[in-house]
């Protein structure tokens, strides 16, 4: 009986191969489209609140934007709309902290191939929804 033995490097270099190509798998399997973006300020004055949004580890989207007392400011899609990772940030001026999300996985209540993203400047906090259900201001 003839045996034969692979190098380790071969073995250790096709493991690696498979499980490189499994991640590549997942990783577009768990991304997902951005539309537009929605802030509605309920308070009774004017706020500035900063907002990044990053595909994939870079930034298509940063600014600094005031909304009006009671008002609403859209943020209208720029970005390519093929499926990926993203990450949001806001934070309020005044307020002294930052939120960051991971999209998909920090959505709460949208299970969607696409989500329109809506921030609240509440009275007494801000807060963020994810929408898959078509707001008439949305994109997707």
């Amino acid at each position: 009986m003839k045996t034969t033995s692979s190098p380790r490097r071969q073995v250790l270099g096709a493991i690696a191969l498979l499980a490189t190509a499994g991640c590549t798998a997942f990783s577009s399997e768990s991304g997902i489209q951005v539309g537009n973006i929605s802030i509605e300020n309920w308070r009774d004055e004017s706020v500035t609140i900063t907002v990044r949004l990053d595909r994939a580890g870079s930034a298509v989207f940063e600014d600094a934007i005031e909304v009006d007392s009671n008002g609403r400011e859209l943020i209208e899609q720029s970005w390519e709309t093929e499926p990926v990772e993203y990450t949001i940030m806001y934070s309020m001026n005044g307020e002294g902290r930052i939120t960051n999300l991971s999209l998909p996985e920090d959505m709460r209540g949208a299970d969607g191939d696409c989500i329109d993203i809506q921030i609240h400047c509440r009275p007494s906090e801000t807060d963020i929804v994810f929408r898959d259900d078509n707001p008439p201001w949305g994109r997707c």
